[in-house]
């Protein structure tokens, strides 16, 4: 990656136009740190007066104008802008032009303090994983995931010590306990599920519990087994999978 990325501080214009049309032609991400102002005209009209700003021209040509503060750009033109860097008498302009709808960000660089380029590579493939909450929703209509015959009586069943995620009962008529987690499996999670079945059991001694989650510690395992309790490894990302195949399968 080092090989791929090259810096200049306080670049000449000569240099800045050379490194930035190179950059535009390999399709590398050009950073822009500089001293500028800038001004949009299209669906509306602003300006934003002299500042210290970061300047980001990614290998699609998107164009993101980021203040030293906060995560969202102050302004920004979408993917495929026309992108041109210009020098009119001794002011240079960066100037990232849109044609449907006609939009234009003109940004003076008063002073450019670096310009940074880079290839980069990214593969990685993008996916949201669910919430404890997200998780109980899709297990409430898909419980047989977690053993089969099971269906759901209640969600979040309130008891002295706590609240129970989910509460079912088994192919067998049994009520089963049912708490998630979306991290590791530790001691102190395997108590907390012995809490709630023990303050049942104390009018049923047939409750089970089951304690879902990603992986498990061994202690946790040993808690469980002594404790008359299970488990099921299942994570978050498996949850989502599992549910989006029985879907395909269901539509086919």
């Amino acid at each position: 990656m080092r090989g791929n990325v090259a810096s200049y501080l306080d670049p000449e214009y000569d240099t800045l136009r050379d490194v930035f049309y190179e950059a535009l032609r390999r399709k590398k991400v050009i950073m822009i740190l500089a001293n500028c102002e800038v001004l949009y005209e299209g669906r509306s009209k602003s300006y934003l007066e002299p500042g210290d700003r970061i300047i980001v021209v990614k290998e699609d040509r998107a164009v993101l104008i980021h203040r030293p503060n906060g995560y969202k750009p102050v302004n920004w033109q979408p993917s495929n802008t026309e992108v041109i860097l210009d020098r009119r008498n001794d002011d240079v302009f960066l100037i990232a032009i849109r044609d449907k709808p006609r939009e234009k960000i003109q940004i003076k660089l008063i002073r450019t303090y670096l310009i940074l380029t880079a290839k980069l590579v990214d593969a990685g493939e993008f996916s949201m994983y669910l919430t404890e909450k997200e998780m109980q929703s899709l297990l409430l209509k898909n419980l047989t995931i977690i053993e089969e015959g099971l269906r759901p009586v209640i969600k979040e069943k309130e008891l002295r010590s706590g609240k129970i995620d989910i509460f079912a009962r088994d192919r067998n008529g049994n009520y089963v306990v049912i708490e998630l987690k979306k991290h590791r499996i530790g001691e102190r999670e395997a108590l907390q599920l012995y809490r709630y079945v023990k303050e049942l059991r104390e009018n049923n001694p047939d409750i089970r519990g089951i304690i879902v989650g990603p992986s498990i510690d061994e202690k946790a395992i040993d808690i469980l087994r002594a404790l008359n309790l299970e488990y099921k490894i299942l994570s978050p990302k498996a949850i989502k999978k599992m549910i989006e195949k029985e879907g395909k399968k269901r539509e086919t």
